[in-house]
């Protein structure tokens, strides 16, 4: 429906009449309506990022020690340096208003897709009562084409505005990730926390038969100077 660009950037329309009409109008929704259920996933997505990264700061700074496997931080530098790193993060996401300018321009262009359903409701009726009402029928099909160069203009914005953005799949991956990391960290950190606890009863089954031995000895040392 858009016929060519300008100079300046700017699509010129055709008045849709009829079919034509409706058939825009159907994929218009369509598609609006895919751009703001997406931009409302990926809104969310972005909520939690940034939401985990703020309580693993919270954490950390409550135990002094890692928030994923709980290891103590050897000195207030260490502590200091991963908040730093959180902080970033978090404000990074806190930061992006891509998601949010999808997600206003998704709705306002499915405002005026819901104008224009009414506007074909009206030109129906109005052909239906009268040629005489031909200059109302005019207006309309002008308003019609504005709401038609608006809603076109809205979905290039949010097609620019999506290539800014990581995909929410990208988002969900990346956290996907850092929850098996921790998971893996935590695993080790109890591993290790067993080994360390076999290894001193080893130890002290170890020492206790040495003591055993030494006694034995000395008994036998004792026993041949009483012969002597």
């Amino acid at each position: 429906f858009a016929l060519a660009d300008d100079e300046d950037g700017v699509v010129e329309h055709a008045v849709l009449e009829g079919n034509d009409a409706r058939e825009w109008w159907k994929q218009a929704h369509a598609r609006v309506t895919s751009a703001l259920s997406k931009a409302q996933d990926e809104s969310l997505s972005l909520d939690f990022y940034t939401g985990m990264h703020r309580s693993l700061m919270k954490k950390a700074r409550t135990r002094h020690a890692c928030p994923t496997c709980d290891r103590g931080f050897s000195d207030a530098h260490e502590l200091e340096a991963l908040i730093q790193k959180l902080a970033i993060k978090s404000e990074r996401g806190a930061a992006d208003k891509s998601i949010s300018k999808r997600k206003e321009c998704s709705e306002k262009a499915l405002n005026t897709l819901e104008s224009v359903r009414e506007t074909f409701s009206t030109l129906d009726l109005l052909k239906e009562e009268s040629e005489s009402a031909d200059p109302r029928i005019t207006e309309l099909q002008r308003n019609l084409q504005e709401c038609q160069r608006e809603v076109e203009q809205l979905m290039i914005k949010l097609d620019e505005r999506r290539a800014l953005v990581p995909s929410v799949n990208e988002m969900r991956d990346a956290i996907r990730m850092w929850r098996t990391i921790r998971d893996e960290v935590q695993r080790l950190q109890r591993e290790l926390d067993g080994l360390q606890k076999s290894m001193e009863s080893q130890s002290l089954l170890l020492g206790g038969s040495a003591v055993s031995v030494r006694s034995v000895s000395d008994l036998d040392r004792d026993i041949l100077e009483h012969r002597s």
